[in-house]
């Protein structure tokens, strides 16, 4: 098992100068002959997420998990391409948690008695994802596949608000500013990845049975999302759509390739309005193994049955969306 670790962790060596740098030292991000380079920053509060654009058609999203965020690197077809990232089991550089920087019984600063990441957060991301199902569970992934990952990146945490911090409590994180990079393959570049929407993204949502009044509108930063919505072990597809005539906005979820729905078009789900689809402006996978944050509306963590769907508009608070066996329901973030 050690090996294998040593052979997982290979493709970050080139970052590793990065990991001992302190979080008041300057991090470059430059491009370097047969590579692209760009850099990023922003913030993040609450149960909001954040989703910027970056390179040949990627995403870097923060996702807002229960005790802080977790960091993702999608294609524009809503891939996770960070999924790779080492190491498989333990806490991971893209979970970005408030109990990362407490000691182990919650009294002070992390003294070393938790074994997780701090400031600085390095990643990993395959661009030869895209295109594929893309998902795979964590016990198939293999040394090769990181070994041989086309992107590189690191986050550094600026400042960072942390609550729950009683000895009882598990600590959470309420705020993050941040900088970080993403590294790839200059080749990419020139070939770059299909962010509108594509002949088959069509013809699988006609084969759905999308209705002719609506049109695949790609209006958030990627043009569909794929997961198992409904937890029935079957591929499922979501895809913005607009009305035409009024242009009024929803999301299409084509269900294991038969069973079409269309949410946010008309009637409302608790908080979640339909005038809301309207100003939208991202949105992302919300995995059904992975904890649902605590809202602002003080209902109850919802169970997912599937993976759900969250969406949001940038400086305000996100909606988590999610199938049930009667009808979709909303989850609201809040801030």
């Amino acid at each position: 098992m050690r090996g294998l670790a040593m052979r997982l962790l290979g493709p970050l060596a080139a970052l590793v100068a990065m990991a001992s740098a302190s979080v008041g030292q300057e991090l470059r991000c430059e491009p370097v002959p047969g590579r692209s380079a760009a850099g990023l920053s922003g913030e993040v509060a609450g149960a909001n997420g954040l989703a910027l654009p970056v390179g040949p058609g990627y995403t870097l999203a923060l996702l807002p998990a229960a005790a802080g965020w977790d960091l993702r690197v999608f294609d524009p077809g809503g891939i996770d391409l960070s999924q790779i990232t080492p190491p498989l089991h333990g806490p991971n550089a893209r979970q970005i948690y408030g109990w990362h920087f407490r000691n182990a019984d919650n009294t002070g600063p992390n003294d070393g008695s938790v074994n997780a990441p701090q400031h600085l957060r390095l990643f990993l991301f395959e661009p030869n994802l895209t295109g594929t199902a893309g998902i795979k569970p964590s016990g198939e992934i293999t040394p090769d596949d990181a070994e041989k990952a086309g992107g590189r990146g690191w986050l550094r945490l600026l400042d960072i608000g942390l609550a729950d911090l009683d000895p009882s409590q598990q600590a959470r994180m309420t705020y993050l500013k941040f900088e970080a990079c993403l590294t790839w393959p200059s080749n990419l570049d020139m070939v770059p990845i299909e962010e509108v929407v594509t002949t088959e993204l069509i013809e699988r949502f006609g084969a759905c049975g999308l209705p002719t009044d609506l049109a695949l509108e790609p209006f958030l930063n990627t043009a569909s999302l794929e997961g198992d919505f409904d937890g029935d072990g079957s591929l499922d597809i979501a895809a913005p759509v607009a009305r035409e005539g009024d242009g009024k906005r929803a999301v299409a979820v084509c269900r294991a390739g038969t069973w079409l729905d269309i949410v946010g078009l008309d009637g409302e789900m608790g908080e979640l309005v339909p005038a809301y689809f309207d100003h939208i402006d991202w949105w992302g996978i919300h995995p059904a193994d992975t904890s649902v944050g605590t809202g602002a509306t003080g209902e109850p963590v919802p169970t997912l049955h599937g993976d759900g769907i969250v969406i949001g508009k940038e400086d305000s608070s996100s909606v988590l969306f999610f199938w049930t066996p009667d009808g979709y329901a909303s989850y609201w973030q809040g801030d």
